[in-house]
């Protein structure tokens, strides 16, 4: 009987702190959706304003023509002929897309770009299902995430790491091509 009585209080013992965990979780997700549209909010900002490292201000006098900082297209996480051999990971093509484009994309932009892309198998039954599934494990692994608005981008780690290895095979700095 005690030792029922000792069960019970560890089990409520367990689930208030399980509540707690999740309610943190939940608070921590909020941030992140928070800081990510804080980041690609800014990011835009910047581009718009041709904003460089060192200068003064982005706001007063308007940027001088042609300084204006375009979003990098055409480049992957991989080089393409990584990308488009048949054994080429779903979730590493789900981030070369994001990567290619350089802001948040919506499921319809990110399913016309694997049929341009021709990486929809022609044996899947429904392809829009098998990219949002991809999408999904990618988000499990850490590989992509989701803004508040349900599009997907790149995790700030993630953007890093594809910088990186840019830089490790001579690309230079992904914001200066």
């Amino acid at each position: 009987m005690e030792d029922s009585g000792q069960l019970e209080a560890a089990l409520e013992v367990a689930k208030n702190q399980l509540a707690a965990a999740e309610s943190d979780l939940l608070d921590a997700r909020r941030r992140v959706h928070q800081l990510r549209a804080a980041v690609y909010s800014l990011s835009e900002l910047v581009a718009e304003h041709g904003l460089r490292a060192g200068q003064e201000s982005l706001f007063g006098a308007d940027p001088a023509p042609g300084t204006r900082t375009e979003i990098r297209t055409g480049a992957s996480a991989a080089p393409q002929s990584q990308l488009d051999r048949a054994d080429a990971s779903p979730t590493d093509r789900a981030v070369a897309i994001l990567s290619d484009a350089g802001r948040p994309l919506r499921m319809k932009e990110i399913r016309e770009e694997w049929e341009r892309r021709r990486w929809v198998d022609p044996k899947w039954r429904a392809p829009a299902s098998a990219i949002n599934m991809i999408y999904q494990r990618a988000l499990k692994a850490g590989k992509v995430g989701r803004m508040a608005d349900g599009s997907w981008v790149l995790p700030i780690a993630v953007q890093d790491e594809i910088a990186r290895r840019r830089q490790d095979l001579g690309g230079g700095d992904p914001a200066d091509a």
